[in-house]
């Protein structure tokens, strides 16, 4: 499942706790379906932000169809995809990494049919000294000033506090997840509870305005998920596999069995 936002003023609130600022090496992950740019031509899909370029933390839509990521600091590391690296009105898997060694943030897209890649840039400048940004909130699908909202479905958005290789960022694109105990944040966006669950177990759940439920999961991940009395059941691409997910509070158990 996913959530839809409107590109008026839908928006999940992750807050500030303590775990999620200043994370300066990190990873994001998203399934997007994007229907336009969004709101300004700039519909974000995460955002840590506030009216200063040198606080900002995000990934969003840009002209012409593609999409950016920026890391503020003394100098604000940038990193903008080619043009109409995006599709519209289909899913696709994105994701940035930063990271303090070098200040390069990296950005990598593929549909579902084709392997995960990192992307052609139009621009990609290295960054310097991340800026602190406690005291503001990370938002899904919208900025604080709710100004920037995207236009669309989001789903199964991951944050990790170190940087993903291209072959986990591979893994993730296809719902497994690497490198658990580095992963910070995980918002399925089944869209059926308020706040938001934080699949981690980690508990930064999300304070959800408007972004309803969009009957309309991803493709392209290795199990499509159907909730049932409080059981994940996910039917694996194998016909002799299928995959049971029981829900917990603090995150979700695995174990897969033969027919």
């Amino acid at each position: 499942m996913a959530r839809s936002f409107d590109a008026i003023d839908d928006l999940i609130d992750l807050g500030s706790p303590a775990l999620l600022d200043n994370v300066n090496i990190f990873s994001w992950g998203a399934w997007i379906y994007p229907k336009s740019l969004g709101e300004a031509s700039l519909g974000a899909i995460v955002n840590k932000g506030s009216s200063s370029s040198s606080l900002r933390r995000q990934i969003q839509m840009v002209a012409t169809s593609t999409f950016q990521g920026r890391v503020g600091g003394t100098t604000v590391a940038t990193a903008v995809a080619a043009n109409n690296t995006i599709t519209f009105n289909a899913w696709q898997f994105i994701a940035m990494t930063h990271s303090t060694a070098n200040g390069l943030i990296k950005l990598y897209h593929a549909l579902p049919q084709n392997a995960l890649a990192e992307v052609t840039y139009a621009s990609q400048v290295a960054g310097a000294t991340p800026s602190d940004d406690s005291a503001l909130n990370w938002f899904i699908g919208n900025a604080s000033a709710g100004n920037i909202t995207f236009d669309g479905f989001i789903s199964s958005v991951t944050f990790f506090n170190v940087q993903l290789a291209l072959e986990e960022l591979q893994m993730l694109m296809r719902g497994k997840i690497p490198r658990r105990t580095s992963l910070i944040g995980h918002w399925e966006l089944y869209g059926v509870a308020s706040p938001e669950p934080d699949f981690s177990g980690n508990q930064n759940n999300g304070t959800v305005t408007g972004a309803v439920l969009a009957d309309h999961a991803p493709v392209g991940r290795d199990f499509q998920r159907v909730r049932k009395r409080g059981i994940l059941v996910s039917a694996a691409p194998s016909p002799t596999l299928v995959q049971l997910e029981r829900f917990q509070p603090r995150g979700v158990e695995r174990g897969v069995f033969a027919k």
